[in-house]
């Protein structure tokens, strides 16, 4: 848990960082300012999937708790069809499936 804790903080002190050397701290509060309810969505969402993936590292093998994980590309994939309407050609569809019995076959052996 204390690595996930220490590559967030230092993430976050990067941003502050870069943020103060190139002066754009300015464009970032018009953003927070523009979407209030996003942006305290994402900040609280964020820190807990990092809270939930820590818990499932300590109680679940940590092979099976990387390997679903790492599937979030397709959870990715299925919100852009589902919400933003998205396209996919059919190899798009064929790399979703493999992704998907990957991730359950790896589980199941796990």
């Amino acid at each position: 848990i204390e690595t996930i804790w220490f590559v967030h903080t230092f993430v976050a002190l990067s941003c502050v960082l870069y943020f103060t050397i190139t002066r754009t701290w300015g464009s970032i509060t018009k953003s927070i300012e523009k979407y209030p309810y996003e942006s305290i969505g994402v900040a609280i969402l964020d820190n807990a999937a990092w809270v939930f993936y820590a818990t499932a590292m300590t109680l679940i093998p940590i092979s099976l708790a990387t390997t679903v994980s790492e599937s979030y590309i397709i959870l990715t994939i299925i919100l852009g069809v589902l919400i933003n309407r998205e396209k996919l050609l059919v190899h798009q569809w064929i790399g979703v499936g493999v992704s998907l019995i990957s991730v359950l076959v790896l589980s199941a052996i796990s």
